[in-house]
């Protein structure tokens, strides 16, 4: 038995194996992989960063933070979804026109650079920059918006 653990161990640690999140934890330097909200944290700053990014003056309001102190908590997630894989659309010209300076350009769209799964995990990761308030009414948005299928 010692030997089919050690040899299993030897395997895990030669090939990189890992467990996706277990409910233990995240385990020693890697060895289970990143959570959904640490992969979409990495994508948003690698692909949303550059426009949506936290870091800039609080008086700028385009395009959107996704943090609190924007609007994105009052969309449910299907809407979220085809705005990210398609870029924008009439409510985000329409929210483009109206608060945005001269020049600023479109949302663009991710689809060719983005698997849904990574749409979906940037959005977990935005998903805790809002109050357990803006998630509930999120969730509610979600659940009386979006259908199945």
């Amino acid at each position: 038995m010692a030997l089919l653990s050690l040899s299993l161990g030897a395997f895990v640690i030669v090939t990189g194996w890992h467990v996706e999140p277990l409910a233990w934890g995240a385990g020693p330097a890697g060895l289970f992989g990143q959570s959904r909200v640490q992969v979409g944290e990495r994508l948003f700053s690698v692909y949303c960063a550059t426009c949506h990014g936290l870091e800039r003056a609080a008086s700028i309001t385009y395009p959107p933070r996704h943090d609190a102190t924007g609007h994105t908590w009052q969309h449910p997630d299907c809407e979220l979804l085809t705005i990210v894989r398609d870029g924008g659309d009439d409510m985000t010209r329409a929210m483009r026109a109206a608060q945005a300076p001269p020049g600023m350009v479109e949302m663009a769209a991710f689809k060719d650079r983005l698997t849904d799964d990574e749409i979906v995990a940037v959005l977990a990761y935005v998903k805790t920059l809002w109050t357990p308030e803006e998630r509930q009414f999120q969730e509610q948005a979600t659940r009386t918006s979006c259908r199945a299928g």
